[in-house]
């Protein structure tokens, strides 16, 4: 065998060592990127069992790490969850259905992770009674956020999220609660509802948000529209859904004041607005309702809303004036 030149011998050495060198490299980075090399799939397990009528098309499940780095977000098209994959660590974790329109999140921390509303005005529903102005605000509710009724709303959340990094399926199980509450009010002996011909309302002193961390309302109240319907003849009723009222108003003599104002115009033109304090039947345990769904409904019942007659005009000529009328008389149940 012809023995190999003497350059020849030297570049087989040189690419040897540059062979060994890149594999020294290849090692030296495996070794810094240790996380992604632990990287395991795992199992989300969403579980209905104390909601069971609960059925969002899409769910979201958002990781937080010990580090406190930006959380991590997973979406999951089907209501019982799926899979997922992290690094190797300890975490804790938040889910709720996304399905939603007018609901937002912020926060990177898990215990003040925070869903909310989208934010509105009152001045909406000015071209509905003709006016320029805001409708007249509850008392001590003139400088709440008017904030859009949340959509239905579940969550669920845990504290201890392992992953091993070890290639072993693990399954993480969140319970999932409903997370807004659905507030009913009827009003009955309506006077002269027939000559009623727009009709709103706002329930004040409501959690703007809500923590899924500890599945508590916060205490940021704001104001809700609601929409009023009406049997045309003694009664009106309406429902709205909230992240709740007043936390912690069982043990605290801090609470918030809620007020129902329902705002009509009538057949002549005329504004009226009627101020029910609904402090004390909010906070009655006696009106609350948990169904065997896991939902829960406040149901307030009142009597008497004494809408005037509207002024007799036979011109047929209905004059726009921006006052409003107050009509000021005792709560009755």
């Amino acid at each position: 065998m012809t023995p190999l030149p003497r350059l020849s011998r030297r570049f087989l050495v040189a690419y040897a060592l540059v062979a060994m060198l890149l594999m020294v490299a290849a090692c030296q980075k495996d070794l810094v990127r240790w996380p992604n090399y632990l990287r395991t799939s795992f199992n989300v397990n969403f579980d209905w069992s104390k909601v069971p009528d609960g059925n969002p098309s899409v769910m979201q499940f958002v990781v937080f790490s010990e580090e406190g780095r930006t959380p991590l977000e997973f979406g999951f098209v089907k209501k019982t969850g799926g899979s997922a994959d992290l690094d190797a660590g300890d975490y804790r974790a938040v889910c709720f259905n996304s399905d939603t329109e007018v609901l937002t999140t912020s926060g990177v921390v898990w215990k003040d992770y925070e869903i909310t509303s989208h934010v509105t005005e009152l001045y909406l529903f000015s071209p509905m009674f003709g006016v320029t102005r805001a409708v007249p605000r509850g008392e001590g509710s003139e400088n709440e956020p008017v904030m859009q009724e949340p959509d239905m709303l579940w969550t669920g959340t845990t504290a201890d999220v392992f992953v091993a990094g070890n290639n072993r399926t693990e399954t993480v199980t969140l319970p999932m609660q409903a997370s807004v509450y659905t507030y009913h009010f009827t009003i009955r002996n309506v006077a002269n509802l027939q000559f009623v011909t727009e009709m709103v309302a706002t329930i004040s002193g409501m959690s703007a948000s809500m923590y899924p961390a500890s599945g508590q309302p916060s205490e940021i109240h704001c104001t809700i529209p609601v929409h009023v319907s009406s049997d045309g003849v003694s009664t009106i009723s309406c429902a709205v859904r909230s992240f709740g009222h007043c936390p912690g108003h069982e043990t605290s003599q801090a609470t918030a004041v809620h007020n129902l104002l329902v705002y009509a115009r009538l057949t002549d033109g005329s504004k009226w607005y009627y101020d029910f304090d609904v402090t004390a039947e909010l906070h009655d345990p006696d009106n609350v309702v948990v169904h065997p769904d896991g939902t829960t409904e406040i149901d307030i019942e009142l009597d008497q809303l004494p809408f005037p007659q509207p002024i007799a005009n036979d011109s047929g000529v209905h004059p726009e004036v921006e006052e409003w009328n107050e009509i000021n008389e005792d709560i009755h149940m």
